[in-house]
């Protein structure tokens, strides 16, 4: 062999052994350590009140609640009650917005005018061919 490939194998040699001795060193038992002595302040008991608080975050929720949904959109006008408030069965609690209230009425009253037009319609329609159909029968008993 060659100088330099001996001097090679005698490092990877010698790096192999140092490895082991490393990982032998590294798993023997170490001796264990006593705890240190903390030095403590000492006084005597006594007899007295304590005050004792504690504080929590939290939120409480009523035992009586309801949800509210109204019968109407629109937009909030003014509410007319506080949280917490006892409110009866039939209370005014807010108000909505009565220009938009408006419009929706005048818009539901002309749709209802033209629902009733429409249902009048119909009913001459039917009568008219009601009639027209009692006509066939009698051209066709006499025919």
């Amino acid at each position: 062999m060659s100088g330099s490939k001996k001097h090679l194998n005698l490092l990877v040699i010698f790096t192999i052994i140092a490895f082991g001795i490393t990982i032998i060193a590294g798993c023997a038992k170490k001796p264990e350590e006593k705890p240190h002595a903390v030095p403590v302040k000492v006084q005597k008991a006594q007899l007295q009140d304590v005050e004792s608080t504690t504080e929590y975050v939290g939120a409480v929720i009523s035992r009586k609640s309801t949800d509210l949904k109204p019968r109407v959109d629109g937009l909030i006008d003014a509410i007319l009650v506080k949280d917490g408030d006892f409110v009866k069965k039939g209370s005014v609690i807010m108000t909505i917005e009565s220009s938009k209230q408006g419009a929706a009425a005048a818009s539901a009253v002309q749709k209802a005018n033209s629902a009733l037009s429409d249902t009048e319609q119909a009913r001459a329609t039917l009568e008219s061919l009601e009639a027209q159909k009692e006509a066939a029968k009698i051209r066709s008993r006499t025919g």
